[in-house]
């Protein structure tokens, strides 16, 4: 009966919406690529910084954001012009920007031209993600009990995504799923291991599933996510990978885990620089081009930037906040320190606003010290 009535729902009401929803895009006027940012709609200059903080849930300001960026950016050019150089590119010689797009080509691809090719690449997915569990074993003392499967998107969808993960619901059984797209003729090597990482293990799955199974929590904060806190920690989960010793054995791969960070690094720069400085298209794909991405990649991260105004900076902003408060952590308690207590400490809240994170392991401190 209830299948029967949410067919009837979705035919009735959700897609006629949708309907609705296109045709009136499609009688509005676009907006130039000259200004593309939310500050040029009348109370956009309010709306901007309401929005970041909303998906931060941490009190910074689009400046401070920016400046956070810029700085980040500029560390991870050192951090990887020295991989670059142990790599044999010459940064010196060829620029950033060609030494890194050099570095992604040797780095190679997968073919994804039959759909043999394709079933290894998600046979591949599933044993690094089981085979890197053992590494982080020492990390952490709470585990998902749900099951996770590496699975493609359905057709009509895949492609147009990249990967992401679809965690067990709140109430009921299910794997998480991590969803890899493969839609695409080829998909890059080097970055491979890291978005394993960051949605899978110790990433979302751990982070989502975790939060889901809770017997602690109320329903409502085991369903709820705020961007800042789940998106930093999937950018500190390929961290994680990094010091558990994952890439120890494939520079290239740590060069693709540097590179995925840059970007997110990036996008805070790009994100307030379109919606809170006025950059123009151009000028943000200028920028992120002059960092060794792809034009193409860049104009479509562009794009979701223009659209999503606030969310890209969460990544970096969610990191940096948990890293903080493990140094924090570390310092005031010594030898007491216990990076696995530590990590279930942030987890097993369930996802909380950065700002309510850093009372939890205040508390966690005191009551450790």
């Amino acid at each position: 009966e209830y299948a029967v009535r949410a067919e009837a729902a979705v035919e009735s009401f959700v897609q006629p919406g949708y309907g609705n929803l296109l045709e009136a895009m499609d009688g509005i006027d676009g907006r130039p690529d000259t200004a593309p940012g939310v500050g040029q709609l009348p109370g956009g200059d309010d709306y901007y910084p309401a929005v970041l903080q909303h998906h931060l849930s941490i009190d910074l300001s689009p400046a401070e954001t920016h400046e956070i960026g810029l700085a980040n950016v500029e560390r991870l050019i050192s951090e990887i012009s020295v991989a670059l150089s142990t790599l044999g590119y010459d940064v010196a010689e060829r620029g950033f920007a060609s030494a890194i797009s050099e570095a992604r080509a040797d780095g190679g691809v997968f073919t994804l031209d039959t759909e043999t090719a394709k079933a290894d690449v998600l046979d591949l997915a599933t044993r690094s993600v089981e085979e890197a569990q053992s590494a982080f074993t020492p990390m952490f003392s709470a585990f998902p009990q749900a099951d996770l499967l590496v699975v493609r998107p359905r057709a009509g969808r895949e492609s147009g995504s990249g990967a992401y993960y679809r965690p067990p619901p709140a109430v009921g059984t299910r794997p998480g799923l991590y969803y890899l797209s493969l839609g695409g003729p080829t998909l890059d090597i080097q970055t491979f291991q890291t978005t394993n990482f960051h949605e899978t293990v110790p990433g979302h799955h751990f982070q989502i599933a975790l939060q889901r199974e809770s017997g602690e929590l109320p329903l409502i904060q085991r369903a709820t996510t705020f961007t800042g806190y789940a998106e930093g920690w999937a950018l500190y989960a390929e961290l994680l990978a990094f010091e558990a010793g994952l890439y120890e054995d494939d520079p290239q791969g740590n060069l693709g885990r540097l590179r995925m960070e840059l970007l997110r690094a990036a996008r805070a720069v790009v994100d307030t620089g379109i919606h809170d400085l006025g950059w123009s298209k151009d000028r943000a794909v200028g920028y992120m081009t002059d960092l060794g991405f792809s034009e193409p990649q860049a104009s479509g991260e562009v794009d979701r930037y223009v659209v999503w105004p606030g969310q890209a900076p969460s990544y970096l902003i969610g990191m940096l906040e948990i890293l903080r408060l493990r140094d924090e952590a570390r310092d005031a308690l010594g030898a007491d320190f216990d990076i696995a207590s530590f990590h279930d400490e942030i987890l097993r809240h369930g996802s909380l606003p950065l700002s309510v994170l850093d009372d939890v392991i205040a508390d966690f401190i005191a009551a450790n010290r």
